[in-house]
Order: C-alpha cells, then sequence, then structure tokens
C-alpha cells in the first residue's frame, strides 16, 4: 500500500468517525450507542495506518 492509499483510508475513517459522532436528538440510546461503536472503531483504523511499524508489518496489500 502506497502512502496515498494509506491517507485515503485514514480520512475516508476520519468521515466516518466524524458522521458517527454526530448525534441527532430524534436517535434512540442503542443507536446512539451503535454510532460510538462505530467512531470508536474508526478512529482506532486511523491509529493503526497512522502507525509506521504496523504499516511496515502489515502484509495488506
Amino acid at each position: 500500500m502506497d502512502d496515498q492509499s494509506r491517507l485515503d483510508l485514514i480520512l475516508t475513517q476520519a468521515r466516518i468517525a466524524k458522521a458517527a459522532m454526530t448525534t441527532e436528538l430524534s436517535l434512540s440510546q442503542e443507536q446512539l450507542a451503535r454510532n460510538l461503536n462505530q467512531a470508536q472503531l474508526a478512529l482506532e483504523a486511523i491509529v493503526l495506518l497512522a502507525d509506521p511499524d504496523f504499516h511496515n508489518n502489515s502484509t495488506a496489500t
């Protein structure tokens, strides 16, 4: 994976996190919890994608 692809993935995950953290008054507690979980997973993906050690040791293409 080249640097541009990795950056694109990071930006995509950031958009997912931002959208998931946007709260609406009409959402149920279950949906809010699901959104928070989705945001957390997206942020964890960002951390992994930004980590050079993970990038260098990853077998993903």
